[in-house]
């Protein structure tokens, strides 16, 4: 039998704010910001090192369209 090789990952919620840091640094608000992004990398980077056969990437990406325009750029 054949194996399928796969990577799952659901919810990125990609450009939603961050809640809880308004009082931390600026420098630990941006890392925390571009830690999202860079997961999501992470996650393409392993589907792709694993030769995986596809990425399945359910629930929400966005909590809305304004979120999927940051998102994309």
């Amino acid at each position: 039998m054949s194996v399928i090789r796969f990577v799952h990952t659901d919810h990125l919620r990609l450009g939603s704010p961050l809640a809880g840091l308004a009082d931390c640094p600026d420098w630990l608000r941006r890392a925390a910001a571009s830690a999202v992004r860079k997961s999501v990398a992470n996650v393409i980077e392993a589907a792709i090192a694993t030769r995986s056969h596809f990425l399945l990437i359910a629930g929400r990406i966005t909590e809305s369209n304004q979120d999927l325009d940051v998102a994309v750029r």
